[in-house]
């Protein structure tokens, strides 16, 4: 379960790092031509239950026995700590002039993909590097992803995010070529990106 979701982390780098790489080089419209069941194939895609509903299987008193060891915890944090650098360590030569590290407001945000239900798609250069995050949170935790998110692409000299129309709840900005969305809808948070204007996976 945790080697699952760590490959899911480390794939939405390895992912958004290339998006970035590829930015100054690709077209927003996508001009690449692919064969459609190339560009119809996710890259990857996952679903994570989160730690809250694992707690309550029928099998959990092992599991919980070893999550909560005090060893376990220090590596958790440990490789959460990590992580919450890897972004801008991995994007810094690709973000505007005077991009700022803030992994403080990324660590946060790891704490909640291990607990929360979460689901994960990340498509290729074939569809524009469109993929999209769901997360199931409630109110307070949805808060700190919205506000969390939208400082840390400003600290990355994203566009100021323009609030979505259509009757839809969230934001969209634009930088370096990519187009970062964040949309609400009921109990899930759903954040998008594509190197297109739009991105189509949470249409």
């Amino acid at each position: 379960m945790k080697t699952s979701l760590l490959i899911s982390t480390a794939m939405a780098t390895a992912l958004v790092t290339g998006c970035l790489d590829k930015a100054g080089s690709t077209s927003p419209s996508g001009s690449s031509q692919a064969s459609g069941a190339e560009s119809s194939r996710p890259l990857y895609r996952s679903h994570f239950v989160g730690m809250t509903a694992l707690a309550t299987g029928t099998n959990a008193s092992k599991l919980l026995e070893v999550w909560g060891l005090t060893a376990s915890q220090d590596l958790r944090k440990q490789a959460l700590d990590k992580i919450a650098k890897t972004p801008f360590q991995l994007w810094q030569k690709s973000l505007p002039s005077g991009a700022v590290d803030r992994p403080e407001l990324i660590r946060p945000l790891l704490d909640d993909l291990l607990t929360a239900e979460s689901y994960v798609e990340l498509n290729g250069k074939s569809a524009n590097y469109d993929s999209v995050l769901a997360v199931q949170l409630d109110q307070a935790h949805a808060s700190v992803w919205e506000t969390n998110l939208w400082q840390l692409l400003a600290s990355w000299k994203f566009a100021k995010p323009q609030t979505l129309g259509g009757g839809k709840t969230g934001w969209e900005t634009r930088g370096n070529g990519i187009t970062f969305q964040l949309q609400r809808r009921e109990k899930w948070l759903l954040a998008g990106w594509s190197l297109g204007r739009f991105p189509k996976s949470i249409r």
